[in-house]
């Protein structure tokens, strides 16, 4: 499986095909003369926001050069109208029972997540980013591939809003700035690197401090399970037997 490319031709072409049979399933249904006027609508909608990133690019690179660009629009704000339109998008694939498409549509969000962190914006609108995180770890096996995931997934968790970082809403186990955090500590552990496994579980104990005793019991019942190696036992064990202390505790 191909990583993410965070450049918006690469993500623009990515998705024309993606949608593909989301156009085909409703141009068969001809009765639902709504949708044909909603999707047009949307492909409207983000050709328009494809041509203002192709000028946002230009703009940085013309910047980055020493030229006089001048920053066109909020990228936060571009960024969290982007995604909130790919998630338009996914959830028009699922009412046309088109869930494969739906669920592809996502992993765009976190290539796109890529591109609004890499122009200097925030991520304003987290879930579809997280879900289509998910469906990345979940197909990766590499070692190498889940390194560079664990880097990117880091650059998007810097940058997500201030508001969602303080992690309000903490009777909701499925707020997606915890499980962003809990993935990112996961990711960290499949790619068998110490060096990985130490920065993401400290950050999950600043993070998800309630969260990081269960973490790391469970994780202690993973290493046995999945057979993993004994630099990452040791890892997994240490942070276990501190979290999990009376010390730690009170």
């Amino acid at each position: 499986m191909v990583l993410p490319n965070s450049d918006i031709n690469s993500v623009a072409d990515l998705f024309f095909s993606t949608i593909e049979p989301l156009i085909e399933r409703i141009e068969e249904e001809d009765e639902r003369h709504d949708d044909h006027q909603h999707v047009n609508l949307l492909m409207d909608a983000f050709y328009q926001l494809v041509d203002v990133c192709q000028r946002c690019e230009h703009d940085q690179t013309s910047r980055d050069a020493g030229g006089r660009g001048e920053k066109l629009v909020d990228i936060s704000e571009l960024g969290e109208y982007g995604l909130n339109l790919l998630v338009r998008f996914s959830h028009l694939a699922s009412r046309h029972g088109l869930e494969q498409t739906a669920q592809r549509i996502e992993r765009l969000s976190f290539a796109f997540a890529l591109w609004i962190v890499r122009h200097g914006g925030e991520i304003n609108v987290l879930e579809p980013v997280v879900n289509g995180l998910a469906q990345l770890a979940n197909e990766l096996t590499e070692h190498a591939d889940l390194g560079v995931l664990y880097q990117q997934v880091e650059e998007i968790k810097s940058q997500v809003a201030m508001e969602i970082q303080q992690d309000l809403e903490q009777t909701n186990a499925q707020r997606p700035w915890r499980i962003l955090v809990l993935n990112h500590a996961i990711i960290a552990t499949r790619t068998h690197q110490p060096n990985l496994m130490r920065e993401a579980f400290k950050s999950l104990l600043d993070q998800l401090p309630t969260d990081a005793p269960e973490f790391f019991r469970e994780g202690m019942v993973q290493m046995d399970t999945l057979d993993y190696p004994d630099h990452v036992r040791a890892v997994v064990k240490e942070f276990h037997e501190r979290v999990n202390s009376r010390k730690f505790l009170h």
